[in-house]
């Protein structure tokens, strides 16, 4: 996460994928790469924007059916995302998802009733790569990025560090435990005028999460 480009405040805050978040699919055509879990974007939305329906929204532009090969069919979704930032609504994000409906398999044609709702989680994953979530996953090759060298859309990562196991909260929380003259009121207040907006100290990027420990360190 190099670059200090003001554009590129919000993909650098969504770019990192947790382990956690990751599953290897290992059957159909995308045998092979990587799942991310749908709740983790959600999850990350809120972290950064706050609530669904007061920091952000997702609307259903349209639904539809269309007619396959062989007899399939297949449902699709397409939305728009809508995000407030700096206590502004942002234009609409759009997002196309779809899914096998009527799929034909060996037994014959079967119809999945849950395609509709598949469809709408595949659209959100579309309009969140727009705002850079999980992008070193899409683009494990951005010299940007976690793994400049790169790999198959993330499934020859290099080996990782064990995830810490408290979150940047926890850390900070111990950290101000340690002094006298600062709390935790205090570091929000501090982030504000720092970064100029309130920000979560979850959802804080490293590179700003180090800055609020060496500035915290530092305190008396």
């Amino acid at each position: 996460m190099c670059t200090n480009n003001p554009n590129m405040e919000l993909y650098n805050l969504f770019r990192e994928c947790p382990e956690t978040a990751k599953k290897k699919i290992t059957g159909g055509n995308l045998n092979g790469k990587t799942d991310i879990n749908p709740m983790w974007r959600l999850k990350r939305l809120t972290e950064i924007f706050g609530p669904c329906g007061f920091g952000w929204k997702i609307d259903i532009v349209r639904t539809w059916i269309e007619d396959g090969a062989n007899g399939e069919k297949t449902a699709n979704v397409q939305i728009a995302l809508r995000v407030k930032y700096n206590g502004e609504w942002s234009e609409p994000i759009p997002g196309i998802g779809g899914a096998k409906f009527v799929d034909k398999q060996s037994k014959g044609l079967i119809t999945d009733d849950d395609a509709m709702k598949k469809a709408y989680t595949d659209a959100q994953s579309v309009a969140c790569k727009a705002l850079g979530i999980a992008a070193d996953v899409y683009y494990e090759r951005d010299p940007d990025g976690k793994y400049p060298t790169g790999g198959d859309g993330g499934n020859n990562i290099p080996p990782q560090k064990a995830e810490p196991t408290k979150s940047k909260y926890q850390i900070i929380k111990e950290l101000v435990g340690k002094k006298q003259s600062i709390t935790m009121q205090k570091v929000d207040e501090w982030i504000t005028a720092k970064w100029k907006r309130s920000i979560k100290i979850n959802a804080l990027t490293d590179e700003q999460f180090k800055e609020l420990c060496a500035a915290l360190e530092a305190a008396a």
